[in-house]
């Protein structure tokens, strides 16, 4: 966050535009995905009310809610041998924070269940340009690459965008990382995500397939948040995500920010530039330390943060940005533009 060749005359706005980096061509996509909450909510409507009796949307089984008795066992055995390897990885109120965020993600999942059948079924019905065997190897290894790779490019916009940093800085706010923190979920990420499903529909994917897939990329990433668990065989840390890989995702120094939005596959990141190795012990948390344990604060402060990036932008465009094109980062800049032009934010 180093700010000292910047030109102390420059004003907050200025300053913060002169470290975006987005190119012209992708503003639009960034608009466009700016629309996806109110795309989103509307096509769970008609579901609701119109497509209902004509679409066939044959549901997968949920295999994540068997898991959670699960979950808590493997988060209390975390905490009884890290205990007896003396190491203080767990908090009493964080870790209550993260299960509170988790429950209410899960309740509003439930809600919005739509989301995830719907537009998928609709584009299935209407614009497949196939159809794929459900129960071919080809059509499985197929549509594990579709949501793996929907999962990388929605993962990078979670962090690389104000909206969507908005919906997902809740699993990042804490400053643990246990197996608990997997838990700890942005409750209105689901009205962002779904549309990164869409390309298993067009292609042909049945339905149930890419639900059940969704879901076991998101039990994998369980296992992955915790810091008991070292480098591994380096064939695996090639391929896969893993604890440490994951490790730096999570930190709040600025050599981990904007790397290893894996699901399943770390070749995503190799192959787009994002990968960073773990150097050196991780400092979690977000830039700037929420200080709070309310869970309705936990979910939505980083809105009430655009709002004020927005009030001291000295321009209309600027302001409409931080709502549609600009990332994080400017937000971060421009309210603290004295400080690190100075350089003293701590």
């Amino acid at each position: 966050m180093a700010a000292a060749a910047a030109d102390p005359s420059s004003t907050p706005t200025s300053f913060a535009l002169s470290f975006e980096s987005k190119p012209l061509a992708a503003w639009p996509f960034y608009i466009l995905c700016g629309a996806l909450p109110i795309l989103g909510a509307y096509g769970a409507l008609l579901g609701v009310l119109v497509w209902d009796n004509e679409l066939e949307t044959p549901r997968a089984p949920d295999i994540i809610a068997p898991c959670i008795p699960l979950f808590v066992l493997a988060i209390l055995v975390e905490l009884g041998v890290s205990i007896a390897k003396g190491l203080r990885v767990y908090r009493l109120n964080d870790s209550m924070s993260s299960l509170m965020a988790g429950v209410l993600s899960r309740l509003v999942a439930m809600g919005v269940q739509w989301l995830a059948v719907y537009p998928y079924a609709f584009v299935y019905k209407h614009f497949r340009v196939a159809t794929l065997d459900a129960d071919s190897w080809a059509t499985t290894v197929l549509i594990f690459l579709l949501v793996d790779y929907g999962y990388y490019v929605f993962h990078r916009l979670g962090h690389e965008w104000n909206p969507g940093w908005a919906v997902h800085i809740t699993h990042h706010n804490s400053e643990g990382y246990t197996l608990a923190t997997a838990l700890r979920q942005g409750a209105l990420q689901n009205f962002f995500s779904w549309p990164f499903s869409m390309l298993g529909a067009y292609v042909g994917v049945p339905l149930q397939l890419a639900l059940l897939h969704s879901q076991i990329n998101t039990l994998y990433q369980f296992w992955i948040h915790t810091q008991l668990i070292g480098q591994l065989p380096w064939p695996i840390e090639l391929i896969f995500n893993t604890p440490s890989a994951h490790r730096v995702h999570h930190g709040r120094a600025s050599w981990c920010h904007d790397s290893n939005y894996a699901g399943i596959l770390i070749v995503w990141d190799r192959l787009h530039g994002t990968y960073v190795p773990e150097r050196e012990d991780v400092i979690y948390g977000v830039t700037a330390e929420l200080s709070t344990w309310n869970p309705l604060t936990a979910q939505l402060h980083h809105f009430r943060e655009m709002v004020a990036a927005a009030r001291v932008s000295d321009s209309w465009l600027a302001r409409l940005g931080v709502f549609t094109v600009l990332g994080p980062g400017y937000n971060f800049r421009v309210l603290h533009h004295r400080e690190l032009v100075a350089g003293t934010y701590a």
